[in-house]
């Protein structure tokens, strides 16, 4: 039973999360190599103890300039950013910053900033208002505050990080209830009504017979 005042969680794997956070952003109209992008962003988040599920639903919930559904209201997605960020991080010139666009989320970068680090064995330094986080080979450093919407700043730095870095822990996790039941409500839209046809070619759940 939830104590009085508190708020409802459920218990989730991070393959579990990743599944529905794939279908959920396929289900809000993202075409799917950005669902796809979305599902590995909140899985890394989440196993690196930040809340990917809490935050893309924030995304999925508020107006945002958007490539797939035409929107031009609001904040760069945060989705479309956090790819175009993963497939620019190695041309990212070492020492210079780089300023990003007005964006949702900045959260959301963290993820394909920690992949790069251990793919080019660099570091980086994700900054926006309230929070510096650095995403090196071993891990995460630093505080990563909830953010709205910010202008981010990124930094390839030269020199590798010291310090306790906090790693990926792949164990299950809990999310917030409501959070999870409506990222539950846009992957069923990626559903189709049940039908004859589709019965008969195979669809829907196994059936067995009893001898």
């Amino acid at each position: 039973m939830t104590a009085p005042g508190a708020a409802a969680e459920v218990t989730r794997t991070l393959s579990e999360i990743a599944a529905l956070t794939l279908k959920a952003v396929r289900g809000a109209g993202c075409r799917w190599s950005l669902a796809e992008e979305a599902a590995m962003a909140v899985r890394v988040l989440e196993a690196h103890g930040l809340p990917g599920v809490a935050t893309l639903d924030e995304v999925l919930r508020h107006p945002r300039a958007c490539p797939c559904t035409g929107a031009k209201e609001g904040a760069r997605c945060a989705i479309a950013a956090l790819a175009a960020l993963g497939d620019g991080t190695a041309t990212l010139a070492p020492q210079a910053p780089v300023d990003l666009p007005h964006t949702q989320a900045p959260m959301m970068l963290i993820a394909p900033l920690l992949l790069a680090a251990r793919r080019l064995e660099a570091t980086f330094v994700l900054t926006w208002a309230g929070s510096e986080v650095t995403c090196a080979l071993d891990g995460l450093r630093g505080d990563a505050a909830p953010c709205a919407a910010a202008r981010p700043r990124v930094t390839r730095l030269l020199a590798r990080p010291t310090g306790p870095a906090r790693g990926p822990d792949t164990s299950s996790r809990a999310l917030p209830q409501g959070a999870w039941n409506r990222l539950t409500r846009l992957a069923d839209a990626t559903l189709v009504p049940e039908t004859e046809a589709s019965r008969a070619s195979g669809a829907g759940p196994c059936e067995t017979k009893e001898d």
